[in-house]
């Protein structure tokens, strides 16, 4: 359990029971056990697929940050070097 008594539920049983990001559960207690029960979505938003990074380039026209995506890599590559 964390701060503000938020818990995580695997990756394998979110996928297996089709749970997303603002499903709404039902918090039970059954012989001194605590029961998750998800609750019926009427009508969940269509994901919208994430971006990777690299297709972002140039998506800010104009601002020659970078000059190809190997440019960008190259960058966060050094960047991550630094770190280590």
């Amino acid at each position: 359990m964390k701060h503000k008594y938020q818990v995580t539920i695997p990756a394998a049983l979110r996928k297996r029971l089709n749970l997303h990001e603002g499903d709404m559960l039902e918090v039970r207690e059954q012989d001194g056990l605590l029961v998750l029960v998800p609750q019926a979505v009427s009508q969940r938003p269509a994901v919208q697929p994430r971006s990777p990074l690299l297709a972002m380039i140039g998506a800010n026209k104009g601002s020659n940050l970078y000059k190809s995506a190997q440019d960008a890599d190259n960058f966060i590559r050094k960047l991550r070097d630094e770190w280590n």
